[in-house]
């Protein structure tokens, strides 16, 4: 379950952001946004805790009220929403790690449309540094299925919050009250963070929490918007052409690109994917079939949420492990027949 909770209850009942954590593998799980316990992931390269909160941004009178999970956290800041991430890798990276946010299709932008993605573009590089990544992708008809995806990445110094837990020793829990109060804030020295930030060494042994929030200012995930850059609401579908997004943590192979210069573009052979979430709006939801593709190796059928706690690290974490799915699931997450 999510906290203690089945995962049918654990679905707000405000307009929230519902999504796949691992999507297309044998560990994708359903997952929705403002749990009472942090949802737990693993691959080759690491595992680790990922906390998602989001305020409930299209139901004014409940997020004013602050009668929703971390209400109280988010009471008399601008930020709309907060993800917190501890880490604990298992080997060496074998680059530089990165914050990215990807679309799976390629859009292509009309000369107005190219105009409102760069004046986007620009008003996130104001929030989160000059170092944002940004491509349009590349058109997959005429490259070829090795075409670069569109996507929006970002340095570890995009981070807004940052503590260090040496090895043996126990790091914070992502839901604790007082976490806001831990460790290095971006907010209070910006360059001291960033040097601090680009001298990082991440390697096995000591646990890395980050918190991450800077550009919520502008993008809304559960209005499924940008605000703040046009007089005008800009629909995330203006850029990504339809949910859903990922939302990703990866590192870059080194890679010769023609003529033996150095590759820049970030093209999916070259990713190791340290955390990877295909994310939607309950606002915007996806179709039955489109959420049934992420979990390919399940039917649809039955589900089964439980909290086996068969190891010291998987017991600090919620959970779910599906064999298959439910019509509730479908109910809550995705598109209604019209």
């Amino acid at each position: 379950g999510i906290g203690g909770r089945s995962i049918f209850s654990a679905f707000p009942g405000y307009g929230h952001t519902a999504g796949v954590l691992n999507p297309g593998t044998s560990r994708a799980v359903m997952v929705v946004s403002n749990p009472a316990e942090p949802f737990y992931f693993e691959n080759e390269n690491c595992w680790g805790l990922w906390l998602p909160m989001f305020r409930p941004t299209a139901d004014p009178a409940i997020d004013s009220s602050g009668a929703w999970p971390y209400g109280d956290h988010f009471r008399g800041r601008r930020r709309l929403w907060e993800h917190r991430f501890q880490l604990h890798f298992k080997k060496e990276l074998d680059g530089p790690l990165l914050l990215g946010l990807q679309f799976d299709q390629y859009v292509p932008f009309s000369g107005a449309s190219k105009q409102m993605s760069n004046l986007v573009v620009a008003a996130l590089k104001r929030v989160s540094g000059p170092d944002l990544y940004h491509s349009c992708g590349e058109d997959p008809k005429i490259v070829g299925a090795d075409a670069e995806k569109p996507i929006l990445s970002m340095p570890l110094w995009a981070f807004d919050q940052f503590i260090f837990t040496e090895a043996g020793e126990k790091p914070p829990s992502l839901n604790d009250p007082n976490f806001a109060k831990l460790g290095v804030l971006q907010t209070t020295n910006r360059k001291h963070f960033i040097t601090k930030m680009k001298q990082l060494q991440l390697q096995p042994g000591p646990t890395y929490t980050f918190a991450f929030w800077g550009i919520s200012q502008i993008v809304d995930c559960v209005k499924w918007d940008i605000a703040g850059v046009l007089p005008m609401r800009i629909s995330f579908n203006k850029l990504c052409g339809q949910p859903p997004v990922d939302c990703t943590l990866y590192t870059l192979k080194s890679d010769k690109g023609t003529g033996g210069t150095n590759e820049t573009r970030h093209f999916e052979r070259r990713k190791n994917y340290l955390f990877r979430l295909t994310f939607w709006s309950s606002l915007t939801p996806l179709s039955k079939e489109r959420v049934a593709a992420m979990f390919p190796l399940r039917k649809l059928t039955a589900v089964t949420a439980v909290d086996d706690a068969s190891d010291a690290k998987r017991s600090v974490a919620s959970k779910i492990k599906a064999k298959g799915f439910f019509g509730q699931v479908f109910e809550c997450c995705t598109a209604r027949p019209t």
